[in-house]
């Protein structure tokens, strides 16, 4: 018989506290003092109201705040949209709006958190097309820049903090000043047209190249200076998520789910100087690849699908370490923290209906469950 453990649920409401734990069956005994996690059991920390969505999430460049975006989907809910957590304690830090004095029509969202190397800024997106620099330590607005009213689907800085990327729906990605605001670039090359949307963007660890994802079944690496095209992958299920290497000599990208007719979604990896795919891609993903992230090290990588899978690989053979399974209802997003350890998973919890995030820690081979400190 298998020893029962300890599994917490914590759900903050916006005027309230309400901390509960349930049990729930163990894995195998332990390994290495990790445990791995069951594939059919709920465990998550429930930061999120009912009628939220938790879309992105995102640790500081420290490691000890995390950054949750959510969408409402009620039209007169007043509910911050942005939560910002300590990392150690999962006690709430701080909470505000980014989607403030305007008609609410239903879609009221914040996206693609990013915050500045320095952990000075959080770049956030709202559900119209602004993007906005906020002070993370009091909620201010500082800046607003250059968006979208089509709306903006990924943000990412490059490694010294001086410029943004900024990924548009239905139009080229750019890059920007985040000081002035001023557009330094367009990345031209995506076949945007018809609502296809670049998913994706990252920077190069050196912050010389930077990495796209587009729904137009391309991959695509740029010359962050000149914002020159200088590799593009392709695969007919498109992409829908991208990932350099910590020594930025490969790159990871995730397909989407694409047509039944198709192979399953997968991870492929290439190596950016020859543009060559490694021996070592990793398939077998059920449902699009939404989040992928590498491990300090190098040698393991983690992704996230859709159907609620999240997957340690080991990057030499593209064998499965560990997977995670069947925690959320509808998975939407996945942060890693920089030393590799944690993993902070967000989207829809089953029953209830309740956004959510679930942590993870991890050694690189297994999973276990965060539980709330004493």
């Amino acid at each position: 018989m298998r020893t029962p453990t300890h599994v917490w649920t914590v759900s903050l409401a916006a005027f309230g506290l309400l901390a509960c734990a349930c049990r729930a069956d163990a894995a195998p005994p332990p390994r290495d003092d990790f445990t791995p996690a069951p594939r059919d059991r709920p465990a998550v920390i429930s930061i999120m109201d009912m009628m939220h969505n938790v879309r992105q999430v995102a640790f500081s460049p420290d490691g000890r705040t995390l950054a949750a975006c959510a969408e409402s989907w009620a039209t007169a809910d007043k509910e911050e949209l942005v939560k910002l957590y300590d990392v150690a304690t999962l006690e709430e830090r701080l909470r505000f709006r980014p989607v403030e004095d305007r008609v609410r029509t239903g879609d009221n969202s914040a996206h693609a958190p990013m915050f500045s190397p320095d952990g000075r800024l959080l770049a956030l997106a709202d559900s119209y097309g602004e993007v906005a620099l906020w002070d993370p330590s009091t909620g201010r607005r500082l800046s607003v820049l250059p968006g979208s009213d089509r709306g903006v689907r990924a943000l990412s800085f490059s490694p010294d903090g001086t410029t943004l990327a900024v990924c548009p729906a239905g139009r080229d990605p750019w890059v920007l000043d985040p000081s002035t605001g001023r557009e330094r670039m367009v990345l031209r090359g995506h076949d945007v047209k018809q609502g296809r949307r670049v998913r994706a963007v990252a920077y190069s660890p050196d912050g010389k190249r930077i990495a796209t994802a587009c729904e137009d079944r391309t991959a695509r690496v740029w010359d962050a200076a000149t914002g020159r095209q200088i590799r593009a992958f392709t695969d007919p299920n498109g992409f829908f998520s991208v990932a350099f290497s910590p020594d930025g000599r490969s790159l990871a990208a995730g397909t989407d789910c694409g047509d039944p007719d198709r192979p399953c979604p997968d991870v492929l990896l290439w190596d950016v100087e020859t543009g060559q795919q490694k021996a070592a891609c990793v398939p077998g993903h059920e449902k699009q690849v939404c989040a992928l992230a590498f491990r300090p090290d190098g040698r393991t990588l983690v992704s996230l699908t859709r159907c609620g899978a999240v997957h340690l690989w080991d990057v030499e053979t593209g064998q499965e370490k560990a997977a995670f399974q069947r925690h959320l209802l509808y998975p939407d997003c996945m942060a890693l923290s920089p030393d590799g350890k944690t993993i902070a998973l967000g989207g829809i919890f089953q029953d209830p209906v309740t956004g959510v995030i679930t942590i993870l820690e991890t050694d690189g081979e297994t999973f276990r469950l965060r539980e709330p400190a004493p």
